[in-house]
């Protein structure tokens, strides 16, 4: 394929240059009979033929510079807008924000339009709060599920991990897993719609919020301390909702490290206070 288009580049090269060859040729012919012209009288015609000459060279040269710099740069730009746009269609990318708080996140629109949820996140304390109402509303419909996937908080491992990266101790990270179980126990008991809450040990490498045709993806900072994170919206048709649909059904259906705990009594309110 390379050989092809280098062979191509070449015969397009070759033809510029002979066509080339042949309007200078024109051009020089019209200089050199400009002046006998007007050495016998027809001093129009002559001046006619030195112009035209000159506009020919001219052009010739600006031709040039054009089909073998300037007419290849664009075309690669343009390609490589054109195939940027591709990619963000294959992975269903439709919005890219810099900040999990970002306007562009329209939250009331994927709760209208969804009445499917699974989350997996560390503890999600100000979105759950945030959103309580529109989960709520959610839940009301008797076809509506909640599916969401905590850290294992008798992990000491995935705690740990947890309290360096939020800067809390491994008590206060146990105390917001907790909390944001009695959360959704408290919604699974009053809701038409079912709610199902997990454990995993594995550690979350970032946040996400999967609706019924979009999904919400969040990343984590590396550095100490709270910072706006890229935070992206792929549609359904892209490879990205694929992507977590497996991640999170793979997530919940792996026995020896995620447990199902809402089938248990409703967890302790004790710890969550």
């Amino acid at each position: 394929m390379a050989d092809e288009t280098s062979l191509l580049i070449e015969r397009v090269n070759l033809r510029t240059v002979i066509l080339s060859f042949f309007v200078t040729g024109f051009g020089l012919l019209f200089l050199f009979v400009s002046k006998p012209i007007e050495e016998s009288g027809y001093h129009r015609l002559g001046s006619l033929s030195r112009e035209g000459g000159a506009v020919l060279l001219a052009s010739v040269a600006l031709a040039l510079l054009w089909d073998l710099a300037g007419k290849r740069a664009f075309a690669d730009e343009i390609l490589a807008k054109a195939n940027m746009s591709r990619d963000l269609a294959e992975a269903g990318l439709t919005v890219i924000t810099e900040s999990f708080q970002d306007d562009r996140i329209a939250w009331d629109e994927l709760f209208t339009n969804a009445c499917k949820l699974d989350l997996f996140v560390s503890y999600g304390s100000t979105w759950r709060n945030s959103h309580l109402h529109k989960i709520e509303t959610m839940l009301m419909d008797k076809d509506a599920r909640v599916r969401v996937v905590f850290p294992d908080p008798e992990d000491p491992e995935v705690v740990k991990a947890l309290s360096i990266r939020y800067l809390k101790t491994p008590e206060d990270m146990q105390h917001e897993i907790h909390a944001a179980r009695v959360f959704f126990d408290q919604r699974k008991w009053t809701a038409k719609g079912t709610v199902e809450t997990y454990f995993t040990r594995m550690l979350p490498l970032c946040s996400f919020y999967r609706f019924n045709n979009r999904v919400v993806f969040a990343l984590y900072t590396h550095r100490l301390g709270r910072f706006g994170v890229p935070t992206f919206i792929a549609e359904k048709e892209g490879f990205l909702f694929k992507y977590f649909t497996m991640e999170f059904e793979s997530i919940i259906g792996d026995k020896e490290r995620t447990r199902r705990v809402d089938r248990d009594k409703p967890a302790d309110a004790d710890k969550a206070k």
